[in-house]
């Protein structure tokens, strides 16, 4: 991944616009700023920084599974597309997605989580309807009245602190992903 600095190009740019004003006695209008600055970011690529980051990946033989240590699905795809490069005949399968805000939300509402995790004092309701409705509580009892009329009320669980066997807590979000861990 190459990157260049938004103020390196915005010193260009800059110099740019002040040289064309001066030479033509005119204002740069913003469509000739835009292009200006698409062709100086375009010359600055072959000089620009390179970002080298790595991703961790484990198989899990006994699940047939492929785990990595990113959420990031460009890095994901980069990722499994050179390993299967690298192998030939390997295929790569990603899991089916079940709905995870409706399984959250009934560990709120029937108190049915599995075993080894314990729900903590926070999470995020998510009016599936209408998106742009979203409450977040952080030390609140989820199990109260309060949050279970929310629930009643077209709400679903979007992320819950949850943590296993008293050893990791982490946010669990609806996409699988795992945070703050």
């Amino acid at each position: 991944e190459k990157v260049i600095p938004a103020y390196v190009i915005r010193q260009e740019l800059k110099e740019k616009v002040k040289e064309i004003e001066a030479s033509q006695s005119r204002k740069v209008t913003a469509k000739e700023k835009y292009d200006l600055k698409d062709k100086i970011y375009k010359s600055l690529l072959p000089q620009a920084f390179s970002r080298l980051t790595k991703v961790y990946a484990y198989f899990d033989r006994n699940n047939n599974r492929l785990i990595l240590n990113t959420t990031n699905a460009k890095k994901t795809e980069v990722f499994t597309s050179m390993l299967q490069k690298s192998i030939e005949d390997l295929t790569i399968t990603p899991l089916p997605l079940k709905n995870l805000n409706t399984i959250m939300t009934n560990w709120i509402q029937r108190d049915n989580l599995p075993k080894a995790f314990n729900i903590e004092d926070a999470c995020v309701l998510k009016d599936l309807a209408m998106a742009s409705k979203i409450i977040r509580f952080k030390g609140q009892d989820l199990f109260s009245k309060s949050i279970q009329l929310f629930l009643a009320d077209s709400y679903k669980v979007d992320q819950i602190t949850i943590t296993w066997q008293d050893r990791a807590t982490f946010v669990l979000k609806e996409n699988f992903n795992l945070c703050t861990i």
